[in-house]
Parts: structure tokens; sequence; C-alpha cells
């Protein structure tokens, strides 16, 4: 059974919930626009499909507060640019699917994350989306870190992306201290996200150093399809 949080409608917690907001907003941006720089997704295919379904699912169909319904419809309003931006360029991620199948698999995908998402509320009593929230922040961060692999390149990504993901995940955890200092699950899953976007952080940092750019710099070139490795020795023969 879920515990009742403590100091639930106190100004602090909002204060948080605003900067937080104001965060994953900013990071939103970003991928969008990088996005459209690159002409590749900013955001995982797969959780932007989970995540639009979870944001529309709790700002118009879940009973909770209302004043958090407009940052929950904030997010799901920007993730429909980012969904855009998935149904334009998203099957790049995806070269042996048909752009058919792909749209199919979207389809699905956001299908089951509603339904999901409303299962899960009802079952743990969770109408903030504490706990589904925090597992698909996982899904994210875990994304992020096979993208990078996978594409061989910074396409898409910057390190603004994930530092603005990761300071809103910090404030998130935060509240977390605050409010529901009893969940120690829900703490031990913010631990970990930290760790797998410090992981991203540093592959990423690393990735657009051997591409010649500078990880820092906001409006870095388009970044090539072309997978960026670094260069392999010949081998030496002796000589016979």
């Amino acid at each position: 059974m879920v515990l009742p949080p403590r100091d639930f409608h106190s100004i602090g917690f909002y204060s948080i919930v605003t900067g937080l907001a104001v965060c994953w907003l900013i990071a939103y941006g970003l991928a969008i626009h990088r996005g459209f720089v690159d002409k590749r997704v900013g955001i995982p295919a797969a959780f932007v499909c989970a995540n639009i379904a979870w944001e529309f699912m709790h700002s118009l169909v879940i009973q909770q507060d209302a004043e958090l319904r407009p940052f929950y419809l904030a997010w799901a309003l920007v993730d429909i640019l980012i969904l855009y931006q998935v149904l334009k360029w998203g099957n790049r991620d995806f070269p042996s699917m048909s752009r058919r199948a792909f749209r199919g698999m979207v389809a699905a995908i956001i299908a089951y994350a509603a339904a999901l998402t409303l299962l899960m509320t009802y079952e743990f009593k969770d109408p903030i989306g504490l706990y589904d929230g925090a597992g698909l922040n996982i899904l994210l961060s875990t994304s992020f870190i096979l993208m990078l692999r996978s594409r061989g390149s910074s396409a898409g990504q910057s390190m603004y992306i994930a530092l603005f993901k990761w300071a809103g995940t910090a404030l998130g955890a935060l509240n977390t201290i605050i409010v529901f200092p009893e969940r120690r699950l829900l703490l031990f899953l913010f631990a970990t996200v930290s760790i797998l976007d410090f992981c991203y952080m540093t592959m990423l940092y690393r990735q657009i150093r051997r591409e010649g750019a500078n990880p820092w710099q906001f409006n870095r070139p388009p970044v090539p399809d072309t997978p960026v490795r670094k260069p392999v020795r010949p081998a030496v023969v002796p000589a016979g």
C-alpha cells in the first residue's frame, strides 16, 4: 500500500515541481532543436511513445490534483512535436523496418503504455505517477546510452539535453526526499537514473570530442550519419 505524502500541498513542493518542469521543458526544447539540425530524433523513439501516453493519461484521464494537470499537459503538448520527429526520422534507427511497420510499432507502444499507465495508477494508488514516472526515467536514461552506441555518433544529442534532463530528475529526487521520505524504492530508482545519466554524459562527451567538436558548443554543426570511430592502426608485419 502506498503511504500518504507529507506536506503534499506545500509551496515548497510546487516550487520544486515548477523547477523540474522547466528543466524538462528545456531538455525537450533542446532535443527538438537538435533533431531539426541533424535530421535525427533527439529523444529515443520507444521512450517518446511511452512518455506521450503517460503524460496524456495523467493530464486528461487519471483523476488527480488540478494543480498538477497543467504540468503534465505542457509536457504532453511538447511531446507532440517530438512525436512528429519520431514519425519523420525515427525509422532511421530501425533500418530493417519499413516506414509503415515502424509507424505501426509506434501506435502499438502508445496504446500499450496508456493501458499500463492506467492499470499501474490504480493498482499502486499512485495518481501522481511517481513509480511509473521513475520507471520511464530509467527507460529514457538506458535508451540514451543504447541510442548513442547504436548510432556511433552524437547525431540528435547534446550535453545540454543530458544536463537539463539530469537536473529535472535531481529536483524530482529532492521532492521525494522532502515529501515522501519513507519511499525508499523511489529513492533507489532516482539513484539508478543518476548513475545512468552520468554514464551517458561521459560517453557523449567523449563521442563529441572524437568527432572533433566542442561538447559544450551550443550550435554544433550538423553531425554526419557516418559513425565516427577511433582510427585503427595498421598491423605491423615483421620483415621476412
